[in-house]
């Protein structure tokens, strides 16, 4: 009778062995793992700069006063860093004359035959916004664009620095209206864009009269 009450009490200890074991692997296999999330913004990135904010031009005048011509171009340069899968960006032509949208015009409607037009600064200039407007025509009066002439630009292909032979950035020159602009529209990386304008005047006669001429280019990514 002994040994019976013995193996009783045996098996009851097993049994509460095996259910205290069971409850304790439960709570380990629970705390086993743990994560924490980080999460952050990554903000739109867009500069553009210049390494040539000023460029002088020396100029020649015939002895007639029937051609005016740049001696030695002058170099534009821009770049574009941008992180957007692609993004418009814009060069325009601007002036100090009221009304006008952009100085900046195509004689072929391309991106790559472009003109500027440069008018007369300060006080006693007879430049208008009708003048420039005349001035982008095949054969304007002489009369009709006083103290405003323009110039050939010249165009560089535009570079980038991770997608090569032109597939990161490419242009459209955008007639609408009056406007006058080029669209690049360009891939996520750097560009670099570079003009000359230089060569004779176009637009040029005794109705210019003697002062600073001025014109710039802009590149933003702002449409006009």
């Amino acid at each position: 009778m002994r040994k019976s009450t013995f193996t009783k009490g045996l098996f009851t200890t097993l049994a509460l062995s095996l259910c205290m074991t069971g409850a304790m692997a439960t709570v380990t296999d629970a705390s086993l793992n743990a994560t924490v999330q980080y999460t952050l913004g990554v903000d739109d990135y867009l500069k553009i700069t210049t390494t040539t904010p000023t460029v002088n031009l020396t100029t020649a005048i015939d002895e007639d006063y029937s051609a005016l011509s740049i001696e030695s171009p002058g170099i534009a340069r821009f770049q574009v860093i941008s992180n957007a899968t692609t993004r418009n960006i814009y060069l325009q032509g601007k002036t100090s004359v009221t009304g006008v949208y952009s100085t900046l015009f195509s004689q072929a409607g391309t991106a790559d035959d472009l003109y500027l037009i440069f008018t007369k600064d300060g006080a006693g200039t007879r430049a208008t916004a009708a003048t420039v407007e005349a001035a982008k025509g095949a054969t304007p009066a002489a009369s009709a664009t006083e103290d405003t002439i323009w110039f050939k630009v010249t165009v560089t292909a535009p570079t980038h620095d991770i997608y090569q032979e032109n597939s990161g950035i490419t242009a459209a020159w955008d007639s609408t209206a009056t406007k006058g602009q080029v669209i690049y529209t360009m891939k996520n990386g750097t560009g670099t864009f570079q003009y000359s304008v230089g060569g004779a005047a176009g637009a040029f006669s005794l109705h210019d009269t003697a002062g600073t001429y001025k014109a710039q280019l802009y590149m933003t990514n702002t449409t006009l």
